[in-house]
């Protein structure tokens, strides 16, 4: 039986809040567990980028990444280590496509 990956990424964060809610895992590690998921794509868009020298769109990658960036203080400040640390990895990688964007992006005509 193939199962879609897509499937898996959808279901893993409910299940992640679920054994949070349910105090089996803290929501440090639970949200620290999500936010690694999300700091896979970028890791592709970063390699397919590179080879393609193609890019995203500019405005969304700055405010992603800022914002990740922004949330992981906010956690830190909170108390929350593990969070804090997936969420600024995850905003590093983001603005690393960010970076992406204007080093590929299409030049504006004068």
């Amino acid at each position: 039986m193939k199962v879609e990956l897509w499937i898996v990424g959808g279901l893993t964060p409910m299940g992640l809040l679920l054994l949070a809610v349910t105090n089996v895992v803290s929501f440090d590690a639970a949200i620290g567990s999500i936010q690694f998921l999300l700091g896979i794509p970028p890791v592709i868009l970063v390699w397919s980028n590179y080879r393609t020298k193609s890019a995203q769109d500019k405005a969304a990658m700055v405010t992603l990444g800022s914002g990740l960036l922004c949330i992981a203080a906010m956690f830190v400040i909170l108390g929350f280590a593990f969070s804090a640390s997936m969420t600024a990895l995850s905003g590093l990688l983001w603005s690393l496509v960010a970076v992406q964007a204007f080093l590929y992006g299409r030049k504006e005509a004068p």
